[in-house]
């Protein structure tokens, strides 16, 4: 990596082992969190919602009246037995434009965030072909999107409905043709969402060849993402 980062502090690491600890525990004690449960059901089974980050996910959190945000893991959080007795919704985003909103997001604003509290403000300086590499260290933050839609199951191996985010001006009519009892809700729009991402070189920080790599690096490590929900790259 060209762009020098601090390496996270004592105190930074041993938070950060904290919430391993934690995590662990929630695999332990496996339940729908309070960062998946929602007040709504659909045919009669309650809904859980599992929070995809980069792909409208705020939106859908407020919703489903979600209390707190989570991007956990239904593996991590869930055994089999809620996995099946929940409704569970997601939502996906074509992973080009999921990979380009995250490094907008953490790299191209000002915003203090997750990655500036490891590595310190430098994360600001990366090019995308940069942040593709260390974000591969952080599954959690914008990786494969599988693991967040998918379970080790036979039976239900995939969320009963996943929202794509193209598809964004239609979620109302999805979500209530999917049997769930939207209590009348509209879903708010927070943020930018519905657009069609247009990305040039430049506004990644890379010229023409180095682009070219990024998509062949993003196809590459988000592979599994393409082929489940049948997305090409552009």
């Amino acid at each position: 990596m060209k762009t020098p980062l601090k390496k996270p502090s004592l105190g930074r690491q041993a938070l950060e082992r904290l919430h391993g600890v934690q995590k662990g525990a929630g695999r332990f004690f496996k339940r729908p969190t309070s960062g998946m449960r929602t007040d709504l059901t659909a045919n009669g089974k309650p809904v859980i919602f599992i929070h995809n980050p980069r792909a409208g996910g705020r939106s859908l959190e407020a919703f489903f009246n979600v209390e707190r945000l989570s991007h956990a893991f239904p593996v991590d959080r869930l055994n089999e037995k809620h996995w099946l007795e929940n409704f569970v919704v997601t939502s996906v985003r074509h992973p080009l434009e999921r990979f380009f909103s995250g490094y907008f997001s953490f790299v191209m604003t000002p915003d203090k965030n997750s990655l500036v509290k490891l590595y310190g403000w430098g994360i600001k300086e990366l090019d995308a072909l940069e942040y593709l590499d260390l974000i591969k260290r952080h599954p959690s933050h914008i990786g494969p999107q599988v693991q967040w839609s998918d379970f080790p199951s036979a039976t239900k191996p995939r969320a009963d409905l996943m929202l794509r985010f193209e598809n964004i001006a239609h979620w109302n009519d999805d979500i209530a043709a999917a049997g769930v009892d939207t209590k009348g809700r509209t879903i708010p729009h927070i943020g930018k969402s519905g657009n069609k991402m247009r990305v040039e070189p430049a506004d990644v920080r890379l010229d023409a060849r180095g682009f070219a790599d990024l998509k062949d690096g993003v196809f590459d490590y988000l592979r599994a993402d393409f082929e489940a929900y049948g997305y090409t790259m552009p």
